[in-house]
């Protein structure tokens, strides 16, 4: 996750605008769930994943619409077969996507992207906390047990926002970016080998 926000930074500093893909809601069987992330970038490229086939192709393309505009969106996808505002996958679920835009330089959005980094480091549970309003995200920041960090006020009830899993509540939606805790591994063989990278990938810090 940690390389996932670092790209994003890299093109927001080089100049470049972000599309940033959120799955916020997500029912019955479904390519990925709740909390699902990926980013889509002016020349095409993309990083993450909400699910692949024609979820993915359907976000990507509108997100392409969208990073030309510096528009943003919430989107509703059905995987029913046979239905006619159905995406024709055999899922049997629903997913709702926001698209949140990025612009080049965006230094509020670089600020609070940084500090999530750097919260990995510091073996800290940290959640990434936005405000939606209609379609658009009007605040984002972070929070952890203490509190939250660059959001203008905290969010009524905010524990119940601080979960294991994304949650969307009260026009706010939080996601676990960050999760502490170590993980020992003894032994370096081939099984240590193919563990430090997947478990790396999840957050945890291996040891």
């Amino acid at each position: 996750m940690r390389e996932f926000f670092r790209e994003i930074v890299h093109a927001l500093e080089s100049g470049e605008s972000v599309e940033l893909v959120s799955v916020v809601a997500s029912s019955g069987s479904t390519p990925r769930g709740t909390g699902a992330w990926m980013a889509v970038f002016p020349d095409g490229k993309t990083l993450g994943t909400i699910g692949g086939g024609n979820v993915e192709y359907e976000a990507q393309k509108l997100a392409g619409e969208l990073l030309a505009s510096g528009g943003e969106a919430l989107r509703h996808f059905r995987f029913v077969q046979g239905d006619a505002a159905s995406l024709g996958m055999v899922c049997g679920g629903d997913v709702t996507l926001q698209f949140q835009h990025l612009p080049a330089g965006d230094a509020p959005a670089i600020a609070v992207l940084r500090d999530l980094m750097e919260s990995s480091g510091r073996n800290a549970d940290t959640w990434l906390v936005r405000r939606i309003e209609g379609e658009r995200v009007t605040e984002m920041g972070l929070a952890d047990r203490e509190g939250v960090r660059y959001l203008t006020g905290t969010p009524e009830r905010l524990p119940e926002l601080l979960q294991n899993k994304a949650v969307w509540r009260d026009g706010w939606f939080a996601v676990p970016a960050v999760k502490a805790g170590r993980v020992y591994i003894f032994g370096g063989g081939h099984v240590s080998q193919a563990l430090v990278p997947a478990i790396a990938a999840v957050g945890f810090r291996p040891v």
